[in-house]
């Protein structure tokens, strides 16, 4: 039995048809479990206790249960009861005025020895319990009481005295049964009550045996499918026998299959003798079965090839749709005719006609077989077939019949031949490949040689920028000082067109001086010895600094120049010499390109990495331009603006000095509106510390 909803003790089953699906008597004495099943006589229970309110309670408490009871105040009483009424269960108070209760529970022993008795006292002493269970009391109960423990004992104790009531017949079943170890037991068919049964029957569904005896089969073994048993009984009561399969839980939550067995006895046909199988084994390899055959069917009936069963006779038994589909008709057409008459629409086998059956060879053999063929279908259409027949044998081993499986191997066939043309074009090809290889292998060769000479062409240029810079650094650094020591007057005053004179030259030493500049770092990018040292740089600091120094030259054109970064600071991993130099030259572009409105630095961290921006009002550049702005040596050109000045170095030299620091670069612009240049820088992370550095 399950737990009680108040504790851990079983639910008490209603006494009248002793189901614990059962609400409870109604009306009339009938059962609102099963309405149609005849009730039994309710148990009488006899309280015996000095304490009126206490008895009375009780016995509300038993009737609600749907006991019958007597109540009797003192010891006296309650043997007069018990002689005058037949009592099942009589529940003593061990202290009463005028006996004790184990006097009373003597007495009651006397005079009617099938009642049972259970001791309840407020007073308790494990030798007067001792004593009570030696007399022949059930149980001993301490008040105050559990009420399912009571019911329980109850319970137990009516079951008890079923059994010891059992005589004649019956008692030499339930010794039978009690020695036998098949899960058989007796029960009354009018209501489904136990009247005895076999330990290996309790075993077998999960209870113990004293919770067997006089319980129904409803709630023994009809909690899952009470329909089952109540159709069960009707036909038992019919046809004097009946088989029923019934599904229960095990106590681990599996599902188990038992089968039912009844019969009634011919001398006793009040009582059915019952046996309980099970076949949970039975009923779950029949599952498998099952299952195996559908998987069989799906897979027989979505096969892509066609397949038949095919007898001895060569007589379709069965076809799948695909084999059907091949020869135009329905699976339930083909069945039962020969398939030659199918296959190849003649009436005699295909040996008779010069050809190789694969069933008359499997037939002979006994092995599978498997030939090619070709047939012609009904519109003449040419097709290549593959069948493969393996036999299927009896239990005695003769053949019987045979899998035929078929397969269109055409569009293989057809495949095949094309790729033999295709290989004999392609054997063709590879002749002219091998002459054109050895063609290019004469032009590599040459090629590996002009290579070579323009390496050496390369470095002797590279030596020639490097030699020719150099030897013009230094003259050019004395003149420029020179300049320097006239225009501030060291050297003596100088009048006003001697002054712009000298201004003009300093400008252009500058020049000449930034045109060498731009060809060594070129030189050096592209040797990969340029210096290169990341570390953890402050992005905006930087940009503010670069803005302070060009906005004396901006406001000396009219311009305004902001910078805009965030009050955080943006920390990147870059070489802090070359971000500088390629924000010199993005802002010297803007302003050699911008005659009126603003330029614009700006900077601040996404994502993974630093967007900087300088953003200008200026001309633009020209769409056709637009594509070699970052080529060496190439100048922008503006009609209305002559000739540009400057060397075209340097958005190409801003190019590589980005890409040196993991970055990239590229620009928006609109002619006559303005040109936005962009570039990324990574955002230090702490994990860069300790890394190579990287040189290009």
């Amino acid at each position: 039995m399950g737990p009680s909803p108040g504790g851990d003790l079983p639910l008490s089953p209603c006494p009248p048809c002793l189901s614990i699906d059962c609400t409870g008597a109604v009306p009339g004495g009938a059962c609102a479990a099963e309405p149609d099943t005849p009730p039994l006589p309710a148990p009488t229970i006899l309280i015996v206790d000095d304490e009126s309110a206490f008895a009375d309670t009780l016995a509300d408490i038993l009737g609600t249960r749907g006991y019958r009871t007597v109540t009797a105040a003192t010891g006296e009483e309650g043997t007069r009861a018990v002689r005058s009424t037949p009592v099942d269960l009589a529940i003593v108070d061990m202290k009463l005025p005028d006996l004790s209760g184990v006097e009373v529970l003597t007495r009651i022993r006397e005079h009617s020895p099938h009642t049972e008795v259970i001791i309840l006292t407020g007073h308790a002493s494990l030798d007067t319990a001792v004593r009570c269970l030696n007399l022949g009391a059930f149980g001993y109960l301490e008040k105050p009481y559990d009420v399912d423990r009571l019911f329980l004992l109850i319970e137990r104790a009516l079951a008890r005295r079923t059994r010891k009531r059992a005589t004649g017949r019956l008692a030499s079943l339930a010794r039978l049964l009690d020695e036998s170890a098949v899960p058989a037991f007796a029960y009354y068919p009018d209501n489904g009550q136990v009247a005895i049964a076999s330990t290996a029957f309790a075993r077998l569904i999960g209870f113990e045996d004293a919770d067997v005896n006089g319980a129904s089969v409803f709630t023994l073994i009809g909690k899952s499918g009470p329909e089952a048993v109540a159709d069960h009984l009707t036909r038992l009561k019919h046809d004097r026998a009946a088989t029923t399969d019934l599904r229960l839980d095990s106590r681990t939550g599996n599902p188990c299959w038992y089968e039912l067995s009844s019969f009634l006895v011919d001398s006793s046909p009040e009582l059915a003798f019952a046996l309980l199988t099970d076949i949970t084994a039975r009923r779950r390899s029949e599952t498998a079965c099952r299952q195996d055959r559908q998987y069989f069917e799906a897979i027989f009936d979505n096969l892509a090839g066609g397949v038949a069963i095919i007898d001895s006779q060569f007589v379709i038994q069965r076809a799948n749709p695909a084999f059907a589909r091949f020869f135009r008709c329905s699976p339930q057409a083909v069945v039962g005719r020969k398939c030659h008459e199918v296959i190849h629409s003649r009436v005699t086998p295909c040996q008779l006609h010069g050809e190789v059956c694969p069933i008359a060879s499997c037939l002979v053999g006994g092995d599978t077989t498997r030939v090619q063929h070709r047939h012609v279908d009904a519109d003449g259409h040419l097709h290549y077939q593959e069948t493969t027949v393996a036999p299927l044998a009896d239990d005695n081993g003769t053949i019987v019949s045979f899998v035929a499986m078929y397969s269109d191997f055409t569009e293989i066939k057809q495949a095949q031949e094309d790729s033999d043309a295709k290989s004999h074009q392609l054997e063709a090809l590879n002749r002219k490949l091998t002459v054109r290889q050895a063609q290019l292998a004469v032009q590599t060769e040459e090629l590996e040689q002009t290579n070579a000479e323009l390496v050496k062409l390369t470095e002797a240029k590279d030596d020639f920028v490097s030699m020719v810079s150099h030897e013009l650094r230094t003259p050019l650094t004395a003149i420029s000082e020179g300049i320097n020591l006239i225009a501030d007057g060291s050297l003596g005053p100088t009048n006003d067109q001697q002054t712009r004179f000298l201004k003009l030259a300093h400008r252009n030493c500058n020049r000449l001086g930034e045109l060498i500049n731009d060809l060594l770092d070129l030189s050096k990018i592209e040797a990969g010895r340029m210096d290169f040292r990341p570390a953890r740089l402050d992005l905006g600091h930087v940009v503010n600094e670069i803005a302070d120094t060009f906005r004396i030259l901006a406001r000396e054109k009219g311009l305004a120049l902001e910078s805009a970064v965030p009050d955080a600071p943006v920390h990147v991993y870059a070489d802090d010499r070359l971000v500088r130099r390629i924000l010199t030259n993005l802002v010297n572009n803007a302003l050699k390109f911008t005659d009126r409105g603003s330029i614009t630095i700006a900077a601040a961290a996404n994502g993974e990495n630093a967007h900087v921006s300088v953003q200008d009002t200026g001309i633009g550049i020209p769409l056709a331009e637009q594509a070699r702005v970052f080529e060496k040596f190439h100048q922008v050109h503006h009609q209305d603006r002559g000739r540009p000045t400057g060397t075209g170095l340097g958005l190409a030299l801003t190019r590589q000095m980005v890409t040196m620091n993991n970055g990239r670069i590229w620009f928006e612009s609109r002619e006559g509106t303005g040109t936005t240049f962009r570039f990324t820088l990574p955002l230090h992370t702490g994990d860069e510390e300790g890394k190579p550095e990287n040189a290009s």
